[in-house]
């Protein structure tokens, strides 16, 4: 029986699932709550804490609590130093901080706009709303792909955080928008995803 809950947000949600890449590759097994209708989280043995303005992923741990997804990839990253999933040297960490700023602020909050978009009505959808987002995920696909091209990850030889919080990205952008980023545009983009596929076989797309 796990000890670490997960407090998950609802709907199609990036975030929830690079959380449970990361636990998946690091052998961490996590019990998943629903979080809708719900504003805080437990403490241990308790009511409920509040997350600043109801901030989801939230991971509930013996010891307290952690919010937001970068952070609980972090932490369950250094619970398995072995893996080495934060880089194998101190420039291999600086490296992955800067690909996990870039994919926050590049590529998540673009595609976070777009699948809350395909969550309306029909009748409520905005298409400018739809379409610029779809540009920005466009773009920032396009600098990965260049960066894979002499590349097998993203940071050094093995994957790391960036790698599983981009293919976590891509995961849910090839469901919602089939076409948007095809093999033939993006090939380096394609081998790269098929070989986390591999090495994180059977974390179900959430």
């Amino acid at each position: 029986m796990p000890s670490w809950v997960l407090f998950r947000p609802a709907g199609p949600a990036p975030e929830f699932t690079k959380v449970m890449l990361t636990a998946g590759l690091c052998g961490v097994e996590l019990e998943v709550k629903q979080a809708e209708g719900v504003e805080k989280v437990p403490e241990p043995g308790q009511g409920l804490l509040s997350a600043p303005e109801g901030r989801f992923p939230v991971l509930q741990t013996p010891q307290g609590q952690l919010f937001g997804s970068q952070a609980i990839c972090r932490f369950l990253a250094k619970t398995r130093p072995q893996f080495a999933l934060h880089g194998d040297t101190f420039h291999e960490q600086g490296e992955v901080d800067s690909w996990l700023e870039f994919l926050q602020n590049e590529l998540e909050v673009s595609l976070n706009c777009f699948l809350h978009e395909l969550q309306r009505p029909h009748v409520e959808q905005q298409v400018e709303v739809e379409q610029e987002a779809k540009r920005d995920i466009v773009a920032a696909m396009r600098v990965l792909d260049n960066h894979l091209l002499r590349s097998m990850y993203l940071v050094g030889h093995h994957p790391t955080l960036a790698d599983l919080c981009a293919q976590a990205a891509l995961k849910h952008i090839m469901k919602a928008a089939e076409g948007l980023i095809t093999k033939d545009s993006y090939r380096n983009l394609h081998r790269w995803f098929a070989t986390l596929e591999g090495q994180t076989a059977g974390t179900e797309l959430q």
